[in-house]
């Protein structure tokens, strides 16, 4: 079923499927925003972060809305969902929304903003697995793809 849009805001987020949420300690300064995709890689120290262009694991889902942690790494925890079973909605970028994509795989892109979208015009990465489609909002619903979430021990 397509999102809708309320007042100029598409609601991209959780859309669906068993979720698995900890809480896990934020990396210094991270940033969501309310238009983009969370989804979040751990970091060197431990902390998670936004993800970047090129990663090739996803840890999962930062389940907050907009969102700016604190300048110093690990003292705010945030959370974060894990689940395999879990599908997003997101905004896509580089490439047409169209039924020919459901099924596919694709990158993360992330702009000069933050703005976090499903790469549908790239498969080097292959992280997301798209499941459907919204043609009038530009968006599809994904969710990490096998073998690309990021393997970490949880505490």
């Amino acid at each position: 079923m397509p999102i809708g849009v309320y007042g100029n805001k598409v609601p991209y987020g959780y859309a669906r499927g068993q979720r698995n949420i900890i809480m896990f300690p934020a990396a210094a300064g991270v940033v969501f925003q309310n238009l983009s995709a969370k989804f979040v890689y751990v970091d060197g120290n431990n902390d998670v972060a936004l993800v970047t262009d090129g990663l090739a694991h996803i840890f999962g889902w930062a389940c907050v809305g907009e969102y700016t942690g604190e300048q110093a790494a690990g003292l705010d925890k945030i959370p974060v969902d894990i689940s395999m079973k879990s599908q997003y909605w997101v905004p896509a970028t580089n490439g047409t929304v169209e039924e020919a994509i459901r099924g596919d795989t694709c990158d993360i892109a992330v702009d000069g903003s933050d703005i976090v979208s499903a790469d549908i015009g790239a498969t080097l990465d292959d992280v997301l697995l798209i499941i459907d489609i919204d043609i009038i909002n530009s968006a599809v619903l994904v969710k990490i793809a096998e073998g690309k979430q990021q393997a970490k021990a949880v505490s």
